[in-house]
């Protein structure tokens, strides 16, 4: 048994679109194929980074 075994929901929240894959990917995926609900809330708006080309 592991601390996994009992989870049956998680939240994942993630700074930037795609980080929660990268960060934690293979623990989603195994927490989802053990029947746990898994959300996942991304917190900021998705845009692309703004970069001042003078200071590029």
């Amino acid at each position: 048994m592991t601390a996994l075994d009992s989870v049956q929901r998680a939240l994942v929240i993630a700074p930037h679109p795609d980080d929660e894959v990268l960060g934690c990917g293979g623990t989603i995926a195994r927490l989802v194929s053990m029947g746990c609900h898994v959300e996942i809330l991304v917190v900021t708006r998705g845009m692309a980074p703004l970069f001042d080309e003078a200071q590029a």
